[in-house]
Order: C-alpha cells, then structure tokens, then sequence
C-alpha cells in the first residue's frame, strides 16, 4: 500500500508535494468530497483549478447499447428498428448522455427510460405474436399504443373460442406421475395429463379458456414448424400452454420450448412448474428452453436484483437445471455473475454503501457454485481472486489515510534525540494501526470490498462444513 501520509503528514503537506498551488489545496479542502478531488489530482498532478471546479462523482454515462440491445434482439427482425428508435427517443433529453445521478432530474429521466423498456420486456411474446399476425405499420405507434393494440388483438383471438370444447385427447404424459428422482408415484396429481394440442378447433378452445393467443397458431402446428402443449388437470381443464420447436440446436430432434404460460400469458405456479419438471426429466432426449438459455446473458446489470436472486436461488437448489427441469448451460462465468452484482449496485448507490440487496448473493453465489461441482467452484475461486485482485490495488492507489497529528511527538519534549526517535516509531506503529481498523472498517461497509470480502467467508464456511471436498480447491 501506498503510504501517502507517512511521507507527507497532512493532506495539505500532500498536495503541495504533487506540486498543488495553495488556490488548488483551498478549493479541495472546500468540497464535500476533498479525498475524491485529492485523488482526481494525484492521477493528474498538472491539473488547473477550473478542470477540478469541473470534476463531479456523480456523472457517470448510461450504457445505452447494451439495454437497447438486450430487449430489442428479442422482437422479429422488422422490429427492432422501431424498438431502438422509441427508446433512444429518450436520448433526446437533457440528462440522457450525462448526468448527476443525484439530481430529481435524473432520477425522473432514468425512472422513463426504464419504464419503456420494461413494459417492452413484461409484453414480449404478447407483442411479437401481435406483430406476426398482423404485420402492422408500425413504426408511428408509440409503446402505450402498440400494447394496447397489442392486447386488444389477443382478446380478439381468445374470443373465438368462445363455446367450443375439446375435440382430442392426445395425451403425451400421464396420467400417472413418476417422480424423476425417486422412481415413486406422486398419487396427487394422478389424473393429470399433459396433451400435445394440434387442431384448430382445440387451439381455440386453448385460447379461449387460457385467455391469450394460441388459437392463432393453426398454421404454424399444421406444418409442424410449432408444437403446441397443454396441462390438463382431471377434468381436463387447462392450467399451462407450452410452446415448443423442432430443436435446431441439437441434433437429437429433441424439443426445444419457446414459450410456457398460464392463464393470461401468466408466470405459472410453482406446483405446476414442478408437473412440468416430472415430464422433462423423463423424456430420454432432454428438451431444452429458450428462456434457460438465455438466462446467464441476462445475468447482468440491466437485469434487476430480483431476477438475479431467482437465478442464482434455483441454481443453489438443482444445479444445472432451471425449475422446469431444463438443462442450463454449464459453462457459466462466476465473474460475469459478481462484476455485473457489483455494477448493478453501483449504478445507483452514490456512497458506494454495501448493504441491502447486494449482501444476500454471497451465500447464494457460493451454493450455486457448490450445487455445480468442482468445475464451477474453481471458476468462482480464480473470477474472485482475479476481481479482488484489481479492486485492491484500486483502492491502494486512491486509498488516503491522515493521521491525528495532534498526537504525533515534538522533539522539544524529549531529553534527547533517542527518546525523540522511539516515540516517534511508537506514533507511527499507533498510526499504522489505526489505519488498518479505518480501512478494515471501510473495507466492510463499501462495495466491492465488503461484497468480495464476504463471497470469500461463504467459501471458507462451506470449506470448514465439509461442504467443499479437498478435489474441488483451486
């Protein structure tokens, strides 16, 4: 560590050594951040006065492109165009490109921005089967009116429905259900079916008594471009539609899932996620999901904590499986996972304060690691070395201590110079000390450090539980 103070003594004595005029030591010492400025003029010694009057904590820039992007390579091609321009329309404002993250004008800036892409990211299949069918002139139409048309036209489709009923049975599993991994029936859902659903009529029964779209899939099931499933409970009411697609990514021609939705285009169940689970995992070509194999690019900072936690949550408890039963991809990068943590809270978290959200991940990040085996938890072990590593020697080289230098011994009060000397090393012992419990203390309450600092205690815990076996330590 740089000891800056044990050369200089004083902030100001600091600053006159990098060659700071006394204008410059005045207007530092003036700010509500002087260790921030004092910093910002260490890295540029040559620094003017009016160049610092310019220097704010706050601004920072919006990584336009990568929230943009992340919705908008979700929507058909014809698209996307239309996406990009209604949400970087936002651009156009006066806090877009910079800002003061403190300022009310930001936060009601950045609160739209958000809003727009978050109503495109709650409507997307909605929206997208709205398009397809339709194909409409849309490149006039804002979000608001887009959705709402959008949710008018899946009311139409519902509504043919109306009346019919089932005509087929074609049942694909159960109506017993064998628990994957015990071989055991669970004798409350016997009964329940899941159905592959192929007629137009039944589509529209689907839609009907689902309330979203299916019935506009005729076309697409008839060519068999589209599988389409339904959970049926015992009296052969639907509670899920499923989605599926000749798998194009694997060669075994098993399914691959686009879409799974209860009623009204809703997050299903988790009971009903678990009926789900029972029949992927006995399939002997495994399907696969789109949302699984999406979900580590999504991992990221325009995802939000909550997101991040299911993720990591259902990684602690199945491994490689999402709560469907899908394989996930294995070749995960630790990281990604605790970079994009670590700038999702940044983003807004001024102090750079760690508590809150951010301090549950650590035992989540570790369980997942160890529910994935010795491949993922090596790759937790070096991603957190090598982050540690850099935000370490940050903040040894912006780290600034200023000792209490009513304390520090005056060579008049000794008898001699001997004395002097000896309790000169005494204050500087006194003074090291001190330092290391104000940066300990620091370290604990600041991100990333207090973060990476507890990701490694979930380590040695797990180590100390017989949690992590010798084979698995880097």
């Amino acid at each position: 560590m740089n000891w800056y103070w044990k050369i200089a003594g004083s902030r100001d004595e600091y600053l006159r050594s990098l060659g700071a005029s006394e204008d410059i030591i005045a207007y530092i010492n003036s700010t509500q951040y002087p260790q921030l400025l004092l910093n910002e003029f260490r890295k540029k010694p040559n620094a003017t006065l009016e160049e610092l009057q310019l220097f704010s904590p706050g601004q920072r820039k919006i990584d336009w492109s990568k929230e943009v992007n992340s919705l908008a390579t979700k929507f058909p091609v014809p698209m996307i165009k239309w996406i990009v321009s209604r949400i970087l329309r936002l651009k156009r404002e006066p806090y877009a490109d910079s800002y003061d993250e403190a300022s009310q004008e930001y936060q009601n800036f950045f609160a739209s921005f958000m809003w727009s892409v978050n109503q495109l990211g709650q409507k997307i299949s909605q929206v997208k089967d709205w398009y397809n069918a339709t194909l409409p002139d849309i490149a006039s139409y804002s979000v608001d009116r887009a959705i709402q048309l959008s949710d008018e036209w899946h009311e139409t489709v519902a509504a043919k429905g109306i009346g019919k009923i089932y005509e087929e049975k074609n049942i694909v599993y159960g109506p017993q259900w064998i628990d994957p991994d015990t071989g055991q029936e669970n004798e409350k859902w016997r009964g329940w079916t899941i159905q592959k659903v192929s007629t137009e009529n039944d589509l529209e029964t689907e839609g009907n008594r689902m309330n979203h779209c299916v019935g506009s899939y005729y076309d697409q099931v008839k060519t068999g471009e589209t599988i389409i499933y339904s959970l049926r409970d015992p009296k052969n009411e639907p509670h899920i539609t499923m989605e599926a697609e000749i798998n194009l990514r694997r060669p075994d021609d098993a399914d691959h899932f686009m879409q799974i939705f209860g009623h009204s285009n809703s997050e299903p169940k988790d009971e009903y996620k678990n009926m789900i689970r029972y029949w992927v995992k006995s399939q002997e070509n495994r399907p696969s999901y789109e949302e699984t194999y999406d979900q580590w690019s999504n991992l990221s900072s325009y995802s939000g904590f909550g997101e991040m936690e299911k993720i990591l949550e259902t990684l602690s408890e199945n491994g490689n499986e999402d709560e469907y039963g899908f394989e996930t991809d294995d070749n995960i990068s630790f990281w990604h996972v605790i970079t994009d943590l670590i700038n999702q809270d940044s983003k807004h978290n001024r102090d750079m304060s760690y508590n809150g959200a951010l301090s549950v991940f650590p035992h989540l990040i570790v369980s997942a690691a160890i529910k994935l085996g010795p491949k993922a938890i090596t790759d937790l072990e070096v991603s957190l070395d090598d982050i540690s590593e850099k935000a370490n020697e940050e903040l040894d080289n912006n780290w600034y201590y200023e000792p209490y230098s009513e304390n520090m011994p005056k060579i008049e009060d000794y008898e001699d110079e001997k004395m002097y000397d000896e309790a000169m090393e005494k204050f500087w012992e006194d003074e090291a000390e001190a330092e290391a419990d104000v940066m300990d203390e620091y370290r604990r309450d600041h991100i990333p450090y207090g973060f990476l600092d507890d990701i490694y205690k979930e380590l040695n815990k797990a180590r100390k539980q017989g949690l992590i076996n010798k084979h698995e330590l880097v």
